[in-house]
């Protein structure tokens, strides 16, 4: 097995500056990842970022079936 290293990343805290090599190649930094459908960040998950992902899914919903209900 081995490993695309273009398809992989990492987190790290903001002020952490480390260049993180795989096979001699560097590893691409994220800012975020949706892990489960949570956002992780460097200093952990953002939960407002979540919940606000989630009232725009629900608003949405909530347009959706406003305009196609039959009620």
């Amino acid at each position: 097995m081995t490993l695309n290293v273009k398809k992989c990343g990492y987190l790290a805290p903001p002020k952490d500056d480390t260049v993180v090599c795989l096979r001699r190649e560097e590893v691409l930094r994220l800012d975020r990842y949706v892990y489960l459908g949570f956002p992780i960040t460097g200093i952990g998950i953002d939960f407002e970022g979540h919940l606000a992902s989630r009232l725009d899914r629900a608003l949405g919903r909530a347009t959706f079936l406003t305009l196609h209900s039959d009620r």
